[in-house]
C-alpha cells in the first residue's frame, strides 16, 4: 500500500499564505481520510497550528 503525499507552499501576491499537504492514492480504503484527520489534529493540538481540512473524496 502506497499513499503519496504532496507538500507545497501557497503564495498570493508573492507572500507565503500557508502550506498545503495532500494525500493521494487512487485505491479506496487505504486510510487517506483517517491519516489526514489525525495529522490535522496533531498539528492543531500538539504544535498550535491552524488547520483547514478539506476532504474531496467523491465517496
Amino acid at each position: 500500500m502506497k499513499i503519496y503525499w504532496i507538500f507545497g507552499v501557497m503564495k498570493i501576491r508573492g507572500r507565503n499564505m500557508g502550506k498545503v499537504l495532500s494525500f493521494i492514492n487512487m485505491k479506496g480504503g487505504v486510510g487517506k481520510t483517517t491519516l489526514a484527520v489525525n495529522i490535522g489534529y496533531t498539528l492543531s493540538k500538539e504544535f498550535s497550528k491552524k488547520v483547514l481540512l478539506i476532504d474531496v473524496d467523491p465517496k
